[in-house]
């Protein structure tokens, strides 16, 4: 599921877009990441 989100939020990270919602994206990716390797 991680992995699928993160995708998402890759392709969502082509189009435009404002600077601090990119970063958030970044964030939320990151931290499905981080809580997915302590399964």
């Amino acid at each position: 599921l991680t992995i699928i989100v993160c995708n998402w939020v890759k392709c969502r990270n082509l189009t435009p877009k404002p600077e601090e919602i990119r970063q958030s994206i970044e964030h939320f990716c990151k931290t499905l990441s981080k809580l997915n390797n302590f399964y």
